[in-house]
């Protein structure tokens, strides 16, 4: 059998070749500020093999604030927003603040904390006492503490699963327990109170939940139609009552001035017949006076 030789032109027409494969690997996975930072600068790593392109994820999820350290073989500069966590051989070294810190590669690691106040958007999806179907939507307001980073970095894998799972458990323990109406006007109630079951959880890790606010409590159309249908009748019922009272009080009213002419009239009436009598009285009277020998009777 033949066998062909191709050119160099023809293999990059038929495919890339090994060294532009392995090039367009590196740019995938991102280049490397430093061998001293470890994997992932909010949590536990020991790789740095691309670092920039997972944190520029992290950064577009929202999930990580973007940070201005900088960092550069031996030297690591963190800016007032950090914390920076020395490891020595794997262990605790130190724990720094913003500056210039130098390490003693490879021995020695860094680590950067963020000290800002983090947002974390929490849906859930539960019943009420009703039998209404609702979905929950949380924001949740947290920060690490400034003296346990240590804590926020070398005992939780993933802070904001973490955080999730509490807040879920906290609303899926209070919304049966409420009607839907109940939930709309207890919505306060509910922030604070799973606010306060989730920080006393975090605090053994470092982590201080500042707030978490209910947003929105959503219903389905069909439940909302119905509810606004309920609302409708209710107004129409109490529409109905108003205007029976009104019409109430109307022949009421007109009863008692019919009541009252009456009585008026009955007592003019009254006054008339006694005027009558006297007239009658005062002229038989003077009649005995001019002639005595008329009878009375008559």
């Amino acid at each position: 059998m033949a066998t062909r030789t191709f050119s160099s032109r023809e293999m990059s027409v038929l495919g890339p070749s090994r060294s532009q494969t392995l090039e367009g690997q590196q740019r995938l996975e991102g280049s490397v500020d430093s061998p001293l930072l470890t994997q992932n600068s909010m949590y536990v790593g020991h790789s740095t093999q691309g670092l920039n392109a997972r944190l520029s994820r992290r950064r577009r999820d929202n999930k990580e604030p973007p940070s201005r350290s900088c960092n550069c073989c031996c030297v690591v500069c963190a800016d007032q927003s950090v914390k920076v966590i020395v490891q020595n051989f794997g262990r605790l070294d130190s724990i720094g603040n913003a500056g210039l810190h130098l390490l003693k590669w490879p021995f020695q690691t860094a680590a950067l904390v963020s000290l800002k106040v983090r947002m974390l958007d929490v849906e859930v999806n539960t019943k009420t006492l009703d039998n209404v179907s609702v979905q929950v939507r949380t924001s949740v307001q947290y920060q690490v503490e400034d003296d346990r980073v240590d804590d926020f970095l070398f005992r939780l894998q993933d802070p904001s699963a973490q955080i999730e799972s509490y807040v879920e458990d906290g609303v899926r323990s209070m919304l049966p327990s409420m009607t839907i109406d109940d939930a709309f006007l207890s919505k306060t109630a509910i922030g604070d109170q799973v606010c306060s079951r989730t920080e006393t959880e975090m605090e053994a890790f470092g982590v201080t939940i500042l707030s978490v606010l209910v947003l929105e409590l959503k219903i389905a159309p069909e439940v909302r139609a119905a509810m606004n249908a309920i609302q409708a009748s209710k107004r129409l019922r109490e529409s109905s009552i108003h205007k029976a009272e009104a019409n109430k009080i109307m022949v009421v009213r007109r009863a008692e001035a019919n009541a009252e002419a009456m009585h008026l009239q009955g007592q003019g009436l009254a006054r008339q017949r006694v005027a009558m009598c006297d007239g009658i009285a005062k002229i038989i009277a003077m009649m005995r006076e001019r002639d005595s020998g008329v009878d009375q009777r008559q």
